[in-house]
């Protein structure tokens, strides 16, 4: 076929412009590639069914260890990642009431089944609050929190924060 027998037909769709070649007689073709990249990200959800323990410590003889009025508190851990994910608890300060000091480390809390596990609280060291395997999975369980009482505590409102990370490297 010479050149004179084919047409150059050019095609602008969707702001691409394609060049085809059209022989007169003849049937024609083009074949386009298009590559596919998926991105799927670790990702890492936690809840908590409480924002706020309350402890109403009474006599520490009558009543050595107080419970938290919400025992127990249910959480929920979801993560996907590549590696192994964890979830720690760390306190922002002891328990606080003006100038009067009850250590964070009173605080105990228990976990119900595996993964989770329950500790002893610190405001220096995260500590771990579930031993969650490696890769994807939704987790749930319940912790009950605990005080230490004492006939050395004065009165008053004590406060502190704890804050959970749940991380999915």
């Amino acid at each position: 076929m010479n050149i004179a027998a084919r047409l150059l037909a050019i095609t602008v769709l969707a702001g691409v412009l394609a060049f085809t070649t059209v022989a007169l007689g003849h049937a024609a073709s083009a074949t386009a590639g298009l590559n596919i990249s998926l991105v799927i990200a670790s990702s890492a959800n936690l809840s908590l069914s409480a924002t706020a323990l309350t402890f109403l410590a009474d006599d520490p003889a009558i009543q050595p260890t107080v419970p938290a009025s919400e025992n127990p508190v249910s959480v929920q851990a979801k993560v996907r990642t590549k590696g192994t994910p964890s979830l720690d608890v760390l306190a922002t300060d002891d328990l606080r009431s003006g100038t009067d000091v009850i250590p964070v480390s009173t605080l105990t809390w228990t976990a119900d089944g595996t993964p989770f596990i329950g500790g002893t609280m610190s405001r220096t060291t995260p500590q771990q609050a579930a031993s969650l395997p490696a890769g994807a999975g939704s987790y749930q369980s319940a912790y009950r929190y605990y005080l230490a009482n004492s006939p050395l505590y004065l009165p008053g409102t004590y406060s502190s924060t704890i804050n959970y990370t749940l991380t999915a490297p």
